[in-house]
């Protein structure tokens, strides 16, 4: 059926969407890898979730409901599996939730079962682990995704510990990195984490239904995507994979599809509708899901990689195959618009920083922020009675403060400014002064004391500096603002 008008409404329904779609022409089906038969036999596949492509175009396939590893020739035909169906813990058994190709061939596998993570040799065989179970460095529970990066660095989602960890080659632990907002729902899980050019990282929300996007120190760099049914839009962004020229797929596993955008987040074209509806003018209405069995359909799609020449493989999950697709020409991102002299409508957000907690760079109640000479920032930290400043770009630098009465102490300090020289004036609020410090964070002197009279605070909260460095005060709980010139 090319198409029929219903109402007001044109509804096309081809095998794929036509070239007019929203985005580019997609990708066209290539072939299909696994018997899509549910089953443990060879070359069945029983649910699969993480999907990789290594030397020579061969693919691996992480089952997760067979619990082992498939690895099939570029062909899509069988070549060997290893892993075995157990529910134990030594080497070479596991529940496979993600997998990723390194260098020389070997094969990391993200062991959700056994929290840990397995390297494997070029040939299946077993090489080394690394994790155990836990809540600090190097543990993990229950992790699902897992990807090589510059130099054979490894990053794998901790999902419920809500945190990316970074390892060596070896398997020691580098670093981590959490994802705000990105907790243990107890359904359906993210599988996806990957490297992009410049060692950029990019991990899969679901239950945010977005992308965030890494600097490669685990600083916030940029995110996409919302939750619904539209172009860009998702429900569960499962899988992510970085492409040619920066791409990035993301298996849309709620929508039954795969959608690739540009690398800095617009959409370039999608994989799996079947179906676009549009208004009388011309414009797009809304689209079917493709949730099918039928070539370029898809089940609650998981997993998804890019393969030689741009091909793409996804874990078509909920259907116990992988699909193969040819890439279209992807046209480059449409330019900005040009500059218009007008009012600001809004801000976009740059990066974030910080999580709930008592270390470095975390928060007990993030009260005031005020930014300095370079870009520093330095932040009142209510509840942990104490200041932190960092970077420019939001890493850590250095803190001062702990609770108490001396000089120096704070309790729960409410507002925050930056002055001349880079001082750093705080409100200390249950202290009833001001304290103002050195850029280094060393003290230089203290305002006031609990009372109502001139110099004297009750609650103070509100800093700001002034011209000429005079310093104003609001004065809460007197109901006042006073305002101080600096010797």
């Amino acid at each position: 059926m090319l198409g029929v008008v219903v109402g007001a409404a044109a509804v096309v329904a081809l095998g794929l969407p036509p070239a007019h779609a929203v985005g580019s022409e997609p990708g066209t089906f290539a072939y299909q890898v696994g018997s899509g038969s549910h089953g443990w036999g060879l070359g069945d596949l029983g649910f699969p979730t993480g999907v990789a492509f290594g030397p020579g175009g061969i693919i691996a396939v992480a089952d997760m409901g067979a619990n082992h590893v498939q690895v099939f020739h570029a062909n899509g035909t069988f070549a060997y599996q290893f892993g075995s169906y157990s529910d134990g813990n030594g080497p070479g058994e596991f529940q496979p939730s993600g997998v990723a190709f390194g260098p020389g061939g070997i094969i990391a596998v993200a062991d959700r079962r056994n929290d840990r993570v397995q390297v494997f040799h070029a040939n299946g065989t077993f090489a080394y682990q690394f994790g155990s179970n836990g809540l600090g460095p190097g543990e993990f529970v229950r992790p699902l995704g897992v990807a090589f990066g510059p130099g054979g660095i490894i990053a794998v989602v901790d999902r419920h510990n809500d945190h990316v960890q970074v390892f060596h080659a070896n398997g020691t632990f580098a670093y981590q990195f959490g994802l705000p907002g990105l907790g243990a729902t107890g359904r359906d899980p993210s599988y996806g984490v990957a490297f992009g050019p410049g060692g950029i990282i990019a991990v899969a929300d679901p239950y945010n239904h977005r992308v965030q996007v890494f600097h490669a120190n685990g600083t916030l760099a940029y995110q996409f995507g919302s939750h619904g049914q539209g172009p860009g839009e998702f429900d569960v962004a499962a899988g992510v994979a970085f492409g040619p020229g920066g791409i990035i797929a993301v298996a849309d596993s709620g929508n039954h599809r795969v959608q690739v955008f540009h690398a800095n987040g617009t959409l370039a074209y999608q994989l799996g509708w079947y179906g676009q509806v549009f208004h009388a003018n011309g414009t797009l209405a809304y689209q079917f899901r493709s949730h099918g069995q039928g070539p370029g359909e898809f089940n609650r799609p998981y997993g998804v990689a890019f393969g030689p020449g741009g091909i793409i493989a996804v874990a078509d999950s909920g259907n116990h195959r992988v699909q193969v697709f040819h890439p279209p020409p992807v046209a480059p991102p449409p330019a900005a618009a040009p500059a218009r002299n007008q009012s600001l409508t809004g801000a976009a957000l740059a990066f974030e920083f910080g999580s709930i907690g008592s270390g470095a760079g975390q928060f007990m109640t993030a009260r005031d922020v005020a930014i300095g000479p370079g870009g520093i920032m330095a932040v009142a930290d209510a509840h942990s009675h104490r200041v932190q400043v960092f970077h420019a770009n939001g890493t850590y630098a250095f803190e001062f403060g702990s609770l108490g009465v001396g000089l120096g102490e704070f309790a729960w300090p409410s507002g925050i400014a930056i002055g001349p020289g880079g001082v750093i004036a705080v409100a200390d609020g249950g202290n009833h002064r001001v304290q103002v410090f050195h850029a280094n964070g060393t003290l230089a002197f203290a305002l006031g004391e609990a009372g109502a009279g001139p110099g004297k605070f009750y609650y103070p909260d509100g800093l700001a500096f002034g011209p000429g460095g005079v310093l104003v005060v609001s004065d809460m709980g007197n109901s006042r603002v006073q305002v101080f010139r600096l010797q």
